[in-house]
Order: C-alpha cells, then sequence, then structure tokens
C-alpha cells in the first residue's frame, strides 16, 4: 500500500493504549478507512489508528500529542469518558529481506496492512494482559494479609459482601480475558494469509503472551480459592456462633423451667 511507504524511514512506534471497557468501532467516522476489522484508520499524513472493540487503541507512528488528540475528539464524538489507564510500547523496522524478533528488534518484511494488523494484534493484547495484571495484583494485595492475619489470629477482618466482592472481581478478569478480549484468539489476517503465523508467533513469543496469561489465570485461580476459603470459615463461625446462641437459649428455658419448678414447691 503506497500510505505505508511513509512508514519507512527509520524506527516507527507503535503505541497500544486502554481507554475504554468497549468501543463503539462502528460510530468513529471524520477519518480515512482503511480497513473495517480491524477497524483502521488514516490519521494526517503519517499516522495510523487501530481500534479494538474490547477497549484498545493502538496508534502507528503518532506522537503523544496526536494520540491525545485523537482520544479527546473520538471520545466527544462518542459521548464517552475515555482515559489511558495502561500503555504497551515499541519500536519496529522494515525490512525487505528479514522479518521477525533479530538482535532485539522487530522486523516486518514490507509495508503492508496486514503485517501491521499482526502486530496491533499482539501489541492490544499485551495492553490489556497488563491492565488485567493490575487489576488481580490489587485484589491478591488485599487478600493476601487477610491469609496471614487469618493464620496467626484466626480472625478476618473482611466480611462475607467484601469477600464476595473480591470473588466476582476475580471472575470478572477472567471473564473479560477469555469472553471479550479473546486473548488466545489469533489475529483474522491469519486466515486469509496463513503465512504470517510465524510473524504472529514471534511477536507472541517477544511480548510473552502465553506465559502470562497463564500466570494471570493462576493468580486468579489463587485469589478466588483464598476468598472462597476464608468466606467459608466466615460462615463456619457464624454458624458456630448461631448454635451456642441456641444452646444458651436452651439452657435458659431449663433454667427458668427449674426455678418454677422450684418456687412452685415452695
Amino acid at each position: 500500500m503506497s500510505d505505508l511507504n511513509l512508514l519507512r524511514k527509520g524506527p516507527v512506534r507503535a503505541e497500544a493504549v486502554y481507554v475504554a471497557e468497549k468501543i463503539d468501532v462502528k460510530a468513529i467516522d471524520g477519518y480515512q478507512r482503511l480497513s473495517l476489522n480491524p477497524l483502521t484508520l488514516k490519521v494526517e499524513e503519517q499516522g495510523l489508528v487501530v481500534v479494538f472493540r474490547y477497549g484498545v487503541v493502538v496508534f502507528i507512528n503518532m506522537g503523544a500529542d496526536q494520540r491525545d488528540a485523537f482520544l479527546e475528539r473520538t471520545a466527544r464524538d462518542l459521548d464517552a469518558h475515555w482515559t489511558i489507564r495502561v500503555s504497551e510500547q515499541t519500536d519496529f523496522h522494515w525490512d525487505n529481506q528479514k522479518e521477525g524478533i533479530l538482535e532485539g528488534r522487530i522486523w516486518l518484511l514490507e509495508p503492508s496492512l496486514s503485517r501491521l494488523h499482526v502486530l496491533a494484534h499482539v501489541l492490544a493484547k499485551a495492553a490489556i494482559l497488563e491492565l488485567f495484571e493490575k487489576t488481580i495484583a490489587g485484589t491478591f494485595d488485599q487478600i493476601e494479609p487477610l491469609a496471614e492475619q487469618l493464620e496467626r489470629t484466626g480472625y478476618s477482618a473482611f466480611s462475607e459482601r467484601d469477600l464476595v466482592r473480591q470473588i466476582g472481581r476475580s471472575l470478572l478478569v477472567l471473564h473479560k480475558m477469555v469472553g471479550r478480549a479473546e486473548i488466545r484468539e489469533k489475529p483474522d489476517v491469519l486466515w486469509e494469509q496463513p503465512e504470517l503465523e510465524k510473524l504472529n508467533d514471534w511477536l507472541t513469543d517477544e511480548f510473552e503472551l502465553s506465559e502470562r496469561e497463564v500466570a494471570l489465570r493462576r493468580k486468579v485461580d489463587l485469589v478466588n480459592s483464598t476468598a472462597e476459603t476464608l468466606l467459608d470459615i466466615l460462615q463456619t463461625k457464624r454458624g458456630l456462633r448461631l448454635e451456642w446462641y441456641i444452646v444458651a437459649l436452651i439452657i435458659f428455658e431449663i433454667l427458668l423451667s427449674l426455678y418454677a419448678l422450684f418456687m412452685g414447691g415452695h
């Protein structure tokens, strides 16, 4: 594509930012569309933007000011409020002879939209994984001290409602990761151009998507199991407390009966 030849000079910066839970890609207008799936827009002379419905926008050959201007305009047009929650950046080079990860650099064989889509896909997954990692890390930081406190004192400061919320938060992360972001899914362009499979594998390994996804699942499982254990302990304690109340009431009734018998005997 002739427009992409403008990107040949020097290293090209690509940045993926997570800005929203979901983006209505069909509603974005006012730019030249180079592709619909994923939505790819030409911005100004040399900038490209790839928008993913699960809330990630990838900027190619655009500076911070251009990025912020695009986000502000599209958020206003969509009547949304966008903030950059996480960002993942990398540089890549074009070359007619080589492709892949060489000497710590990303090389793309030729200026083609399909290759940019593969790169944008992987970079977007890396960005949303970072968001999930931060989310579950915050939950993990809250759960871990409670487990330590329970070990030391046998008492947990969390209420049942708090623990249920923690479990719900972890399940929501897992749902978004599997359902909405589809971390393990490959880009659609590979169906039409299977020769790009190697490039996708190289980039996936470079950003450690599979390893990070597995580690994240383990943390989600650990948070869930810990929260469920604490919840079971709280419910057991509540059940024991209720049993003691019942025993106390029975004893109280027996004492009242004995007192009535004693007083009646006099």
